[in-house]
């Protein structure tokens, strides 16, 4: 009969281990039982008087046979996984082990002084091994009474030969002793392996426990906790890998059109809504192997992995611009709402070998699309070798170097093109200073006892972009007033 489902899945493995080794142990006691029984067989010496009333090989053939059968069942059965048939089967060999013992002793009852009486104290210690202190004393009982029945009919079989209770209370007592001490033994081993076994499974709790803490810290560490989505250290991490592979990538740079107003309007936690649903359509937008992050508040990231073309990068733009422009169901609130995005895509290659250099290269793109309209995408211009001659405005180390090198050869900024007809870069700052003083000295002429003009406050920008040296071509400050833009940088919705 196959075992079914249920009792397939409700096996102990430790109890069928437990049961299989005292298995073990019990073959190598009965093999050691057949060698002293057959020394016993053959070099025993009935008293004077006294004659050996069977044949003895054949006696010491059925006891070599009867122990080898009860070995080689206990072998046979130790295969099994199932705990309850390995429980029957030690109770089977418990009772052939007592009832061979008992039948060598019966064997040998004309001699009340034989010392084959031994032989009990092995189903003794077989039950005391199998069911601990209660198996033991019950073997107990059953042997002395077995035996206490043998010297009762040896007295009356055989008259001529003494037999006395002592004997029997004396064997009885051995037993007995050998039981209790065994079967409280074995409970104590028993209770101390419980302790162990409790405290190894609480010890791999705990370290199962720690070993999820520390993922789920590593993951908060690097992950959104909003979102769940990487932040910019994994970002990085995974740019730098990509860059290193030598082959093009793509990183698209993500700013939400109207988060503000939703938070606003319906309360932070709408918008946090907004931005987990909103994370969850890009996820299933990109590809497989695209990598979709959070940096910012409202900023988002994706990076498209080497090898990128440009087109690829351009369409997964004009897909991601139309996803986040898709609206959006607010189970916090009941509504509808609808953002848009600014979207950059910046390319890698010579002079954005820097994961920094790519990111902000992506996040400058996706300001001009922010400054020029939102719900588009700009392509970030490549960088040439000749972008800091024809208008990346240079880092203020660079602008000082360049102002020094004009003034030593006579010219300005604000030249309209070298020799080779190339734009130079035109300092926003020093323009409208110089266009300013150009008007206030017309005004005065015109006006003489006018009051003079109170300089205009400086106007600082709404939000930090890094823009490094050599990257972005000629694009003006945003918020600079006038000045043409790059026309490398076009917008694209």
């Amino acid at each position: 009969m196959r075992p079914t489902t249920r009792e397939a899945t409700t096996t102990d493995p430790d109890e069928v281990g437990r049961l299989r080794a005292t298995a073990t142990v019990l073959r190598h006691m009965r093999l050691a039982a057949l060698v002293v029984g057959l020394l016993q067989f053959w070099l025993y010496q009935p008293p004077p008087g006294l004659e050996v009333p069977f044949s003895r090989p054949l006696a010491a053939t059925a006891f070599v046979a009867s122990l080898l059968a009860i070995n080689g069942a206990s072998w046979w059965t130790a295969r099994s996984r199932r705990p309850t048939r390995l429980r029957l089967a030690a109770a089977a060999e418990t009772l052939a082990d007592s009832a061979l013992a008992l039948g060598v002793v019966w064997l040998f009852s004309f001699d009340p002084h034989s010392d084959l009486w031994a032989l009990l104290i092995i189903p003794v210690l077989e039950a005391a091994l199998r069911a601990r202190l209660a198996g033991a004393l019950a073997a107990w009982a059953a042997l002395s009474l077995g035996y206490a029945l043998r010297d009762a009919w040896a007295a009356s079989t055989y008259p001529d030969v003494g037999f006395g209770v002592d004997g029997v209370t004396y064997v009885a007592g051995v037993i007995g002793i050998v039981a209790v001490t065994v079967g409280l033994l074995t409970r104590e081993l028993d209770r101390r392996t419980l302790q162990q076994q409790q405290a190894r499974s609480e010890a791999e709790h705990r370290a199962a426990e720690l070993a999820e803490a520390r993922q789920l810290l590593a993951h908060r560490a690097y992950h959104d906790t909003l979102t769940d989505l990487p932040k910019r250290d994994l970002l990085l991490h995974r740019l730098q890998r990509e860059l290193a592979a030598g082959e093009p990538a793509a990183l698209l740079f993500l700013d939400l059109d109207g988060l503000k107003q939703v938070n606003d309007a319906h309360g932070h936690a709408a918008g946090d809504e907004l931005l987990i649903n909103l994370a969850r359509r890009l996820e299933g937008t990109v590809r497989a192997g695209d990598l979709v992050a959070r940096i910012g508040g409202d900023e988002l990231t994706v990076l498209l992995p080497a090898p990128t073309t440009e087109d690829e990068a351009s369409a997964a733009a004009s897909r991601l611009v139309h996803v986040v422009g898709e609206a959006v169901a607010l189970d916090s609130v009941g509504q509808m709402v609808r953002v848009s995005a600014s979207l950059g895509v910046a390319l890698s290659g010579a002079g954005r070998e820097d994961p920094e250099q790519l990111l902000a290269a992506a996040d400058a793109a996706m300001y001009h699309a922010k400054r020029t309209g939102g719900d588009q995408w700009v392509l970030a211009p490549t960088p040439t070798a000749a972008d800091g001659e024809r208008g990346d405005p240079p880092s203020p180390s660079g602008q000082a170097h360049r102002h020094q090198e004009h003034a030593e050869h006579g010219q300005h900024p604000e030249d309209g093109a070298d020799q080779r007809g190339r734009r130079r870069w035109r300092d926003p700052g020093e323009q409208r200073q110089r266009e300013a003083e150009g008007a206030a000295a017309d005004r005065e002429a015109q006006h003489p006892h006018a009051a003079p003009d109170l300089p205009r406050p400086q106007r600082w920008p709404s939000r930090p972009v890094h823009r490094p040296a050599g990257q972005l071509g000629a694009q003006q400050d945003p918020d600079a007033d006038g000045g043409p833009l790059d026309d490398r940088w076009q917008p694209h919705r």
